[in-house]
């Protein structure tokens, strides 16, 4: 069962719960799928990473079985994104290392940076990438995450640091929007020009702060100390940002000034990330029903907005 919870909160507070729906069930797509995360839709296929498992998978119609796209031993692989028609990148977190792969699976790069540490999440840019490294997943070790840039000019650079393990990203326009797991926020920072540092930072992506807020609590006065946004997605056609709360069992559509449109509430407490159909209609979410004891088994949802 999946319900909707509907709020009316003010800027840059956090914002109150106010009533529940009933929503019809979710479709399992494939199960079971070993932390399933970074699910991305690309030519009718859906593909989304096993961190368990070190691999990419695909599913190529709804119902078929899921192949292997992409495996390397180590990757431990968090993310995945579509750069072009033919290139993805993947993620590996365990490894620290981002890998360059073509549209049948091959391997064409590795990608290194020394301070690459737990790279995870990403957002396309006018000319490359943003990536998060949200360092190590331990809530006594805060504020050790950053954010990279990557292009085929400058390669990796490192735009910011001091992040509370910062995770999916999201650029709106002239705004990243950013995941802070450890602070169950999402932090916004505008991106602007300085054409002195062209030559240090990519095509002088500078980020500086603009706001922040938070997410909800768990209810009923629970606790959960690893509780926050994992996942952030943006849907140009909603015009709204979609927000898996790991630990929360709840997928959040905010506008783009944090306040709650839509609460959709899961069975399974672990949503890692999200993805949207060509349909314009559902949206994929990868979920976890426990990610505290291997080989974290979860599954591929697929929700009606």
């Amino acid at each position: 069962m999946i319900c909707f919870e509907k709020v009316r909160g003010s800027y840059l507070l956090v914002l109150l719960l106010l009533g529940c729906s009933v929503l019809p069930s979710a479709q399992i797509l494939s199960t079971p799928a070993y932390y399933p995360e970074g699910p991305v839709l690309h030519n009718n296929a859906l593909y989304f990473v096993e961190y368990a498992k070190h691999r990419v998978r695909r599913q190529l119609t709804e119902g078929a079985s899921v192949s292997v796209f992409y495996q390397a031993k180590g990757c431990g692989p968090a993310g995945l994104i579509i750069i072009s028609p033919k290139k993805f990148v993947v993620s590996c977190y365990d490894n620290n290392e981002l890998h360059v792969i073509d549209d049948n699976g091959q391997l064409l790069q590795i990608l290194k940076h020394p301070e690459l540490i737990g790279p995870n999440d990403f957002s396309l840019s006018p000319i490359g990438f943003y990536v998060s490294a949200s360092g190590v997943f331990d809530i006594t070790k805060k504020h050790q995450g950053k954010i990279f840039h990557y292009d085929e000019k400058n390669g990796l650079q490192v735009l910011l640091k001091g992040l509370n393990y910062p995770n999916g990203l999201a650029l709106v326009g002239e705004f990243l929007y950013v995941a802070e797991h450890f602070d169950n926020s999402v932090s916004v920072f505008k991106v602007s020009s300085n054409s002195e540092r062209s030559a240090k930072v990519s095509e002088n992506f500078l980020l500086h702060k603009s706001h922040s807020f938070k997410l909800l609590p768990l209810p009923d006065g629970a606790s959960n100390p690893y509780l926050g946004p994992d996942g952030l997605k943006f849907n140009p056609q909603r015009n709204s940002l979609f927000v898996a709360q790991y630990g929360g069992g709840r997928v959040f559509e905010l506008n783009l000034v944090g306040e709650i449109l839509k609460t959709y509430k899961l069975l399974e407490q672990y949503p890692t990330n999200i993805a949207f159909d060509s349909d314009g209609k559902h949206f994929f979410v990868t979920v976890m029903k426990d990610a505290n004891t291997e080989p974290y088994i979860g599954q591929i949802l697929k929700l009606a907005f």
